[in-house]
């Protein structure tokens, strides 16, 4: 969905209190009036207003029903416009709504993005104005209250001492109280009654997948945390599925849940395409291959969705229980599925770890003909093949296939360019707002590809267009801290797995507009990063995720693309080991 931002500052202490928000733009001002008193942390009893940049107002104002106009949306408000609460405190918000738009997997219509101060002070903005001036004591508390000038602890918000007011704030928690609400502000007008019934959109928030959706979105958003998010997920999805059984509406076919009360609002797809890679990448195979079973047994899968839950079971049984056990569970799936080429390519792999060469070959030179192509369908056959070949130490053969596979990856580079490009609207190409090298917007997008679809062959390709900038003596943009004693500077980081990451962006342009910046040549950063003994580079963060390269893999691709020996792939291969 597509989201622009959206920057609140308290007029009187902009850098003491403020919020950014990712918001859609037709989200409705009860909504968005909501969101941001949830998000400041009011008890919403006194009266606002939005202030349009037109000077049109819409709110809750004297004489009027109690309930918010339904007419208004953020599209009513212009660029810049104010927001107002409680008109004798007068807490008065000044309100940007940046043009570019950020494209973010998620079904809500405004996402916490990051903010200061704790919220405001209801009902005492004076007591306010004395913390922010010095006046009261940082360190006074309930039992210190000074009731002699009139400053006393907010009642509204969790502060044991004033000086918590400026304690860092937790997106997700901040997240969840807006999706909750700390109240609700009712739309309504006079025919409210007459169109009560005519309901054309799914309510996520409401229906039997409302808690599965929320887990599923922190799922997403979660960084190695060892595939707990998705059991989370999966077991409530369980608990679902349970409900409609015992109403009689469980279907027997996977795909016809999405039928189900905005079933398809929520993802319910996210359980077989996410969960058993997130397990298998925690090493969780065991619990990976209960669940996969679990699956089975209750729904009916399409071809497709059985492929990617059988290529999950038998990369899990690689791992849990063996060549013998894959082999066998890749014959049992061929028997089943002959024409499936990931059936194809899990049994040459199978044959091969049973050290079964002979048959193996034999199956190749009957599936790998002359006129079969290298392409989406057949690509993981072909990585198969050429991974066979090069263990058999048939150089010649793996680097034919080798090749074939590179021209496959360019065309769906190329195929996923085009894509991405094709999102733009026709007034509004990146370029007009971003002016960079090609090679930096490559990085861009294949960023943004990766962070809408993250897999292993989009985070391949970001990756590798990184370590191409370096090949090519071409900037990255850094932030810039400030200078050590010995007059070097310093750039910042970020924290993952108990390493630092250096974070750059691709572009100049898409940095934090608060911080400063520094232009260095990427090659000169990935040398150094190994002597300075950082993890790798945290390339283009935001809300979404962001791309985290490591330093050896950065040194490889780079030096990769350096080689003029493309042959040497394989003369240091004396591995038996299969690379699947």
């Amino acid at each position: 969905m597509k989201y622009r931002t959206l920057k609140l500052e308290l007029r009187y202490a902009p850098e003491r209190l403020n919020r950014t928000f990712y918001v859609t733009e037709d989200i409705p001002l009860s909504r968005l009036a909501s969101a941001i008193l949830s998000s400041v942390k009011a008890d919403g009893g006194h009266l606002f207003e939005f202030i349009a940049q037109n000077k049109d107002s819409y709110g809750l104002s004297y004489g009027e029903p109690d309930y918010l106009l339904s007419e208004g949306t953020l599209e009513d408000l212009g660029e810049r416009f104010r927001f107002i609460y409680d008109f004798g405190d007068g807490w008065e918000f000044d309100c940007r709504l940046l043009k570019r738009e950020k494209e973010i997997y998620s079904d809500k219509d405004i996402l916490f993005a990051e903010g200061k101060g704790l919220g405001i002070w209801e009902d005492d903005i004076q007591t306010f104005f004395a913390y922010l001036s010095g006046e009261a004591a940082p360190d006074m508390t309930a039992d210190t209250e000074d009731d002699d000038a009139g400053f006393y602890m907010p009642e509204n918000l969790p502060m044991e001492k004033l000086s918590d007011f400026d304690q860092p704030l937790d997106p997700e928690t901040e997240q969840n109280r807006i999706d909750d609400g700390a109240f609700s502000l009712i739309e309504a007008d006079e025919d409210d009654d007459e169109d009560e019934d005519d309901d054309d959109f799914y309510d996520p928030d409401d229906g039997i997948w409302a808690v599965y959706s929320d887990l599923v979105d922190d799922a997403l958003g979660a960084y190695d945390d060892h595939g707990e998010g998705w059991l989370a997920a999966y077991r409530e999805f369980k608990n679902v599925c349970e409900t409609l059984k015992q109403e009689n509406r469980l279907p027997d076919n996977f795909s016809d849940l999405v039928d189900i009360e905005g079933g398809d609002y929520c993802g319910v797809s996210f359980i077989t395409d996410n969960l058993p890679d997130d397990l298998a990448e925690a090493e969780r195979y065991e619990e990976c291959l209960d669940i996969i079973h679990e699956l089975k047994g209750m729904f009916f899968f399409e071809d497709e969705e059985l492929n990617n839950l059988n290529l999950s079971e038998y990369r899990c049984l690689v791992k849990a229980q063996g060549a013998a056990d894959a082999l066998a569970f890749a014959e049992a799936w061929i028997r089943q599925m002959p024409n499936s080429w990931p059936a194809k390519s899990c049994y040459v792999n199978g044959m091969a770890r049973a050290k079964k060469m002979k048959d193996a070959e034999a199956f190749l030179k009957k599936e790998l003909t002359d006129d079969l192509e290298c392409n989406a369908e057949t690509y993981g056959f072909f990585m198969a093949a050429e991974d066979f070949y090069a263990v058999r130490g048939n150089k010649a053969k793996a680097r034919k296939l080798h090749e074939m596979i590179e021209e496959e990856d360019r065309r769906q580079e190329e195929e996923m360019m085009r894509d991405f490009d094709d999102e733009w609207d026709d007034d509004e190409d990146p370029d007009d707002e971003i002016d960079a090298s090609r090679s930096h917007r490559d990085l861009y997008h294949l960023i943004c590809i990766f962070k809408n679809s993250p897999d292993d062959e989009s985070y391949t390709m970001a990756a590798l267009s990184a370590a191409k900038l370096a090949y090519e003596d071409r900037k990255l943009c850094f932030i810039a801290n400030d200078f050590d004693k010995k007059g070097r500077l310093q750039l910042e980081t970020m924290d993952y797995d108990g390493e630092k990451f250096l974070i750059a962006y691709s572009m100049e342009e898409i940095a934090p507009d608060e911080f400063n910046t520094v232009l260095l040549y990427a090659d000169s950063v990935i040398d150094n990063l190994k002597e300075s003994r950082f993890g790798g580079l945290c390339i283009d963060p935001d809300e979404t995720g962001a791309l985290l390269v490591p330093t050896d893999m950065l040194i490889q691709m780079r030096d990769l693309l350096e080689t003029n020996d493309p042959e040497g792939l394989y003369e240091d291969d004396d591995d038996d080991e299969l690379n699947f």
